[in-house]
């Protein structure tokens, strides 16, 4: 598959799994460097980019407390809150999946998702593709 096809792809599969995975409300691809890749459409730009920005955060801090004690591979965080919760799971090795939830949501469910996301959108995460995704050349 074309790079090009792979991004509208990518684009596509987010916006997919955030209207479809019960519990989901938002969703978004991220450079472990805080930048947005694919967002669902639930996501204003400013917001998909602040989320970005956080999620990266998120998993940049989890990395390093893994590392300071010998963890290696970071996979997953959740972050819990009284209505509602944030899931970054990595997609390889420089990039994330970051999901927001409603506060009732199946955990267990939406981690299991994310696992099955992550292994078939990290592949479609070329170089090339990551371009075009921080590039906006997806429609």
């Amino acid at each position: 598959m074309r790079a090009e096809g792979s991004a509208q792809e990518v684009a596509f599969l987010i916006d997919r799994f955030a209207t479809t995975t019960t519990g989901v409300t938002s969703a978004i691809v991220l450079s472990t460097d805080g930048m947005k890749l694919a967002a669902s459409i639930s996501l204003q730009t400013d917001q998909a980019d602040r989320f970005a920005a956080t999620a990266s955060a998120v998993y940049s801090l989890s990395s390093a407390v893994g590392r300071e004690f010998g963890f290696e591979g970071y996979q997953q965080s959740i972050l819990r809150y009284g209505n509602g919760h944030v899931i970054v799971t990595a997609l390889g090795e420089s990039a994330a999946l970051a999901v927001i939830t409603m506060p009732d949501a199946k955990l267990g469910q939406v981690s299991y998702e994310m696992s099955l996301f992550a292994q078939r959108v990290g592949a479609l995460l070329t170089p090339e593709v990551r371009r075009q995704l921080r590039g906006g050349l997806v429609a």
